[in-house]
């Protein structure tokens, strides 16, 4: 039986999920990309590190993961 644990609070401060192979909905790919969310909101996606654009953020170091 498969856990459903709910949804998690949203963080008021950025937190920036690098390393990830993301894909977008638009059919874009990433094999190494960033992902910020803010308030519960995806606010960007990059095929970048944006840790120096956003400073003050949380990092999560997520290589070798998927983002969909």
């Amino acid at each position: 039986m498969a856990q459903n644990p709910g949804a998690g609070k949203a963080s008021k401060e950025p937190v920036i999920f690098f390393n990830a192979h993301i894909f977008v909905g638009n059919g874009t790919e990433y094999a190494s990309g960033s992902l910020v969310m803010e308030n519960g909101v995806i606010k960007e996606v990059a095929d970048a590190n944006l840790s120096s654009k956003y400073p003050n953020a949380k990092k999560v170091d997520v290589q070798g993961k998927h983002i969909y």
